[in-house]
């Protein structure tokens, strides 16, 4: 014999959502408005850096590998053809 057990009713749930929805707050992480300047423009360059050397590998890439990651040549070469800062 199986004990009832309300939490297997959905329609039986009595959650408090506001606790299921409380985000993770970091104790030692700041907004990006309080980030120095610097820090900022560092990670910028180096987003820009990797948007321009991962565009560049894709732009390399055989037709059998843009096939076997799911692109065609036409869709690489759009990709590789944007400028790096977007």
């Amino acid at each position: 014999m199986t004990a009832y057990n309300p939490c297997y009713k959905t329609e039986k749930l009595n959650l408090n959502t506001g606790c299921l929805y409380r985000p993770a707050v970091h104790p030692q992480k700041q907004p990006d408005t309080e980030q120095p300047l610097r820090s900022r423009v560092a990670r910028q360059f180096k987003q820009w850096l990797h948007n321009w050397h991962s565009r560049r590998q894709l732009a390399q890439l055989d037709t059998g590998m843009l096939k076997d990651i799911g692109l065609s040549r036409a869709d690489a070469l759009a990709e590789a053809d944007k400028p790096f800062w977007r």
